[in-house]
């Protein structure tokens, strides 16, 4: 079987203004132990992503971006994956009344340290509070 990476799907043929997205978003729990920043950077036709985690940098991916209708021009939604060693993670991101809604699915091949589990947070778009 064939796999085929998400940087190997080309960016959409519409382009899609990607302004209520793009931003540095800050988790509203700020006792979050997984995603507690991440930036979401323009970057030819999808949005890259800058992630930092219970306070250390960990990944930077590429983002496929989604709109609410095929005829809109807007992206509200984008999912990525990322993958590093055992360590598989497929983010889902939308936007609902100006809050960020971020969900992941985290799996190893093996089932230690930990196994398969879903995440969801909410998160504020840092120059919405002067920051």
């Amino acid at each position: 079987m064939n796999e085929t990476k998400l940087e190997d799907v080309p960016a959409a043929a519409v382009r899609l203004e990607t302004d209520l997205l793009a931003g540095t978003w800050i988790n509203t729990n700020t006792a979050s132990r997984w995603i507690s920043r991440l930036t979401l950077t323009p970057s030819d036709g999808r949005l890259a992503a800058s992630i930092v985690c219970d306070g250390n940098q960990w990944c930077e991916i590429s983002t496929a971006l989604f709109g609410e209708h095929p005829s809109d021009a807007t992206a509200i939604a984008f999912h990525s994956r990322y993958q590093s060693g055992p360590l598989d993670v497929q983010l889902q991101g939308y936007v609902v009344k100006g809050v960020l809604v971020v969900i992941s699915f985290a799996r190893t091949a093996v089932p230690d340290p930990f196994p398969a589990f879903m995440v969801k947070e909410f998160f504020f778009r840092a120059d919405s509070t002067g920051g």
